[in-house]
C-alpha cells in the first residue's frame, strides 16, 4: 500500500486520477439505467462477427489463465492485450455524446466494425478472442456494435481479486489508480459490477460465467463447458496450457509466473491470510453472496 501511494505521487503518474474512470462508470450507470437499449439483433448485422468473443473480468480474476488455455486450442486466435475496442470507442465518443449510442445508425456501426477488424491481424477461419479485462465496463458499447459477439466473464472471489490488485505493481493508468489500497479497490469493484448488473437488465444478453476456483479444482468440466459455449470441441492440448505460455515470447501481464506452470491452488482464499481484508468484507458482501462464495 505504501508502494502504491508513492507510485501514484511520482511525477510521471501524478496526472492519473481514479476519478476519470469512476466518472465514466457513473455516466454509463445513469444512462443505461433509464432505458432498455436495442442490441441491434433485428438490424442488418453488418460485418459477420459471430466468431468474436470478448473475455472480460475484474483484473486478477483469472483472465490470463483463460487466455492461455484458450490460446492452446487449434481453432482460436487470442489477441494480445491491447485496446482494440477502446480505440474505436474513443473515436466514436470523440464526436458523439453518450445519448447517440441509442440511435447509432447502421452505417456507423458497420464503419466501426470495419475499423475494429482492420486493426487486427487475424484469420476469419478461427474464433477471435479479445482479452482485455476492463472491457467489462464497455459491454454497453460492445453489444451495440457487436451484437452477435460472445462474452466470457471471468470471476474470482471478490476479496481475492481485490487483494491481488492491491498487491500487484501495475503499470499506472486511470483504472490502475483505483488499486492504491483495499478501500479504493473495493469501491471500484462495486462500481464495476453495479454497472454490469445494469447492462444485463438493459440488454438482456447471454454470457458465460467461469470461476477461477472452479477451473483450478475441476479443470476438465469447466473448460469443456466453456468450449461448448464457444462451439468448440475439447482438445487434449488445452490441458498443456502452461507449455503454450512458455513458448510465447512474452506475456505482458503480472500473471506470467502463474500461467507458465501447471495449475495450483495457493491463490484460492488467499485473502484469509490478511486480517486487514476484514475492513472491506462487508462493503463487497453483496457480490460474495451473489456469486455464491
Amino acid at each position: 500500500i505504501k508502494r502504491n501511494s508513492i507510485n501514484l505521487k511520482t511525477q510521471k503518474n501524478q496526472n492519473f486520477s481514479r476519478d476519470v474512470i469512476i466518472d465514466i462508470i457513473k455516466k454509463y450507470n445513469l444512462f443505461y439505467k433509464k432505458r432498455k437499449i436495442s442490441n441491434n439483433k433485428l438490424l442488418n448485422k453488418g460485418m459477420s462477427h459471430n466468431n468474436l468473443v470478448f473475455l472480460v473480468g475484474f483484473p486478477r480474476s483469472g483472465t490470463t489463465l483463460l487466455d492461455t488455455i484458450l490460446r492452446s486450442h487449434s481453432k482460436t486466435i487470442v489477441l494480445e492485450e491491447k485496446p482494440y475496442l477502446i480505440n474505436i470507442r474513443h473515436k466514436f465518443f470523440k464526436t458523439n455524446t453518450l445519448e447517440k449510442i441509442s440511435s447509432i445508425s447502421e452505417k456507423q456501426i458497420i464503419r466501426l466494425q470495419k475499423e475494429y477488424f482492420d486493426s487486427l491481424n487475424y484469420s476469419d477461419q478461427k474464433l477471435i478472442i479479445d482479452k482485455f479485462p476492463l472491457n467489462l465496463i464497455e459491454l454497453g458499447f460492445i453489444k451495440k456494435i457487436f451484437p452477435d459477439s460472445k462474452i466470457i466473464l471471468a470471476l474470482r472471489h471478490p476479496l481475492d481479486a481485490i487483494l491481488s490488485c492491491v498487491l500487484t505493481s501495475f503499470r499506472m493508468n486511470e483504472a490502475m489508480a483505483n488499486y492504491e489500497n483495499l478501500e479504493t479497490a473495493a469501491f471500484f469493484y462495486n462500481e464495476v459490477f453495479d454497472l454490469f448488473e445494469i447492462y444485463k437488465k438493459s440488454f438482456n444478453f447471454d454470457y458465460h460465467l467461469i470461476k477461477y476456483e472452479n477451473v483450478v479444482q475441476n479443470f476438465d468440466k469447466e473448460i469443456y463447458n466453456l468450449l461448448t459455449y464457444l462451439n468448440l470441441n475439447f482438445e487434449e492440448n488445452v490441458k498443456n496450457f502452461h507449455l503454450t505460455a512458455k513458448n510465447r515470447n512474452i506475456i505482458n501481464t503480472p500473471s506470467y509466473h502463474q500461467v507458465v506452470k501447471p495449475l495450483y491452488s495457493d491463490s484460492i482464499d488467499r485473502y484469509k491470510q490478511f486480517e486487514e481484508i476484514n475492513r472491506i468484507k462487508l462493503s463487497v458482501s453483496k457480490w460474495i453472496n451473489k456469486f455464491n462464495y
